[in-house]
């Protein structure tokens, strides 16, 4: 029996590892010897690090294990190898923001593993009911981050926001799953597939399931017209809090939708594919249109995620091997550029307080020039200005979904991609042309907390800039777009 369940744990022995380490780091946080809260943080990035190794050199066959509940194959390895890395990222650059906000606190770190696990334990799982318990355990780490600055009135009804309607979406997602289980009598992906391509005509109790489904997770994703709860979480959150729910969860999340489209509901893409063409193309002309309106930057990069949200949404839609190829690409590059602006926000102060809105950028190009220029870079990539990264992988993702047909979609996200260009250029404008208002602060170079943060910087960086000459799937290697296909029961 020994033997047989060495499998099973080789297969998900990342997940374990993280989890059994945060058990342990847990008690010790509150033990007086090892109370210092750097030597938590340090030990959940260093537990990271060794997870995002065991990924890596995990690189074996397809496995499924616990009664073919859980699965790892290279899709899941490639997401969990983003989740991990992004994770990791915002943890090292997050501790001099913490401590300025007096929330430095042993918790932070632990709670962000434990998100980790669910976002990882979302993306292998191979039936409904793992990825519940996935997604609730990255949702409940989540309300409390969010909260955690309890001193703040806009951080605790940011927290209770998220609780609400993430409870709302949870709620959407069982309830569809318990009509897709009602139909089928299962509730593993490959055999809901099966079921449903013997339905020649699914039943309406099916197609408000796969629906529900689809608009619990769309929750997730703040797409349109579900991204209500995006904008007041992002600006009430810890900015730190907010770079880290920009990237990691919207990862796992697409990686869910991926497995859902790809492997449950193939047969049925006449259902799902107008409604996932329809939601994208309301998220890029809701969130450039209503950023125009914003003067919070955390509000504006909200809008701006909702809008890219939507970009690669139009991926989802073509259920194709390219298609799969172009939504990694996009989700690094945009993982990396908000990873760098939220750095930026995160190393800048004024008087001593946080840049909130974006007059706080005034005079930013006449008091720390190289942070001014490299967050213009950063901001006219999101914008899709070449010849930066972000025009690329919009073209990318354009010229895809031209292929398949969708020139109406492709015309207006053309459009509303023009629009947005306007918010960004208004924050633009502050850093270069309005008169500076004094008492404009950047962390030191020399500082220790300061490193971590300038590294990322650099990083996001040197992305953008060189992606001309050295695509991002080239460089970090991403796998062959066919590898990406999810099929039998890989």
């Amino acid at each position: 029996m020994t033997t047989d369940l060495i499998p099973h744990f080789f297969a998900a022995i990342p997940e374990i590892f993280l989890l059994l380490m945060s058990l342990v780091l847990l008690p010790l946080s509150v033990m007086k010897r090892f109370k210092e809260v750097s030597f938590i943080h340090n030990a959940c990035i260093v537990i990271l690090l060794l997870s995002l190794t065991m990924i890596i050199l995990n690189n074996h066959e397809p496995l499924t294990a616990f009664n073919d509940m859980f699965v790892t194959n290279k899709f899941t390895q490639l997401y969990k190898i983003i989740i991990v890395t992004t994770t990791s990222v915002v943890m090292a650059i997050m501790p001099d923001h913490l401590k300025r906000l007096h929330i430095y606190k042993a918790e932070v770190p632990i709670l962000m593993v434990l998100a980790t696990i669910g976002m990882m334990i979302m993306v292998s799982a191979n039936n409904f009911l793992i990825l519940y318990l996935g997604i609730e355990l990255q949702s409940l780490s989540f309300y409390i981050l969010i909260s955690m600055a309890r001193h703040h009135i806009l951080s605790s009804e940011a927290g209770i926001k998220y609780f609400v309607l993430g409870a709302l979406s949870s709620i959407f997602i069982l309830y569809g799953i318990s009509l897709i289980y009602g139909l089928t009598g299962s509730i593993f992906y490959h055999e809901i597939a099966q079921q449903l391509s013997i339905l020649e005509n699914p039943t309406s109790f099916a197609l408000i399931g796969i629906v529900m489904i689809i608009v619990g997770i769309a929750f997730k994703l703040s797409y349109a017209p579900f991204h209500m709860w995006t904008p007041d979480v992002y600006q009430g959150s810890p900015t730190s809090i907010t770079a880290f729910l920009a990237t990691a969860p919207k990862v796992a999340a697409f990686a869910v939708m991926v497995q859902v489209l790809y492997v449950t509901l193939p047969t049925l893409i006449h259902i799902w594919q107008p409604l996932m063409i329809s939601i994208a193309v309301i998220s890029i002309a809701w969130g450039a249109t209503a950023a125009l309106f914003q003067i919070n930057l955390k509000r504006i990069m909200a809008y701006s995620t909702i809008t890219h949200i939507g970009y690669i949404g139009l991926t989802l839609a073509l259920l194709e091997a390219v298609a799969l190829n172009r939504l990694v690409i996009y989700l690094i590059v945009y993982s990396i550029t908000t990873i760098g602006i939220f750095a930026i926000l995160m190393v800048l102060n004024r008087n001593g307080k946080a840049i909130e809105d974006i007059d706080g950028l005034k005079g930013l190009a006449r008091d720390t020039p190289w942070l001014a220029m490299v967050l213009t870079i950063l901001l006219f990539s999101l914008a899709g200005i070449p010849p930066f990264a972000g025009f690329f992988i919009k073209l990318s993702v354009l010229q895809v979904a031209l292929e398949a047909g969708y020139t109406f979609s492709v015309i207006l996200a053309v459009i509303f991609s023009v629009v947005s260009l306007a918010y960004y250029l208004k924050i633009i404008k502050c850093i270069y042309f309005d008169e500076p208002l004094g008492g404009l602060q950047a962390l030191k170079i020399d500082q220790v907390f300061a490193r971590p943060l300038v590294i990322a910087i650099i990083t996001a960086l040197i992305i953008n800039v060189s992606y001309v000459i050295i695509p991002v799937d080239k460089f970090l290697l991403i796998p062959h777009a066919n590898d990406l296909i999810i099929s039998g029961n890989d």
